[in-house]
């Protein structure tokens, strides 16, 4: 029977809370080897904030309310980490 298990990916700073947040991934784990080596299958993500951001209405996919931004990436390119 597969396991399903939240992971933190990485903590970011967030502009919008004002506040570290952590980035999570709902890993599915298999109960037999997936093909090609995989170990997991991401099922979701999400910030552990995201139902404060939600409800405050910021503009975010790990929120949920904008699946086209992610201010996480937006400050990397602004940082010069992401082309």
């Amino acid at each position: 029977m597969a396991t399903e298990k939240w992971v933190t990916i990485r903590k970011e700073w967030c502009n919008l809370i004002e506040q570290d947040v952590d980035l999570m991934e709902l890993r599915v784990y298999p109960a037999e080897m997936l093909p090609e080596g995989q170990d997991f299958q991401v099922k979701a993500r999400k910030c552990s904030v995201d139902v404060t951001c939600n409800m405050a209405g910021f503009p975010c996919k790990w929120a949920y309310t904008n699946p086209e931004l992610d201010p996480f990436v937006e400050r990397a390119r602004e940082r010069g980490d992401v082309s």
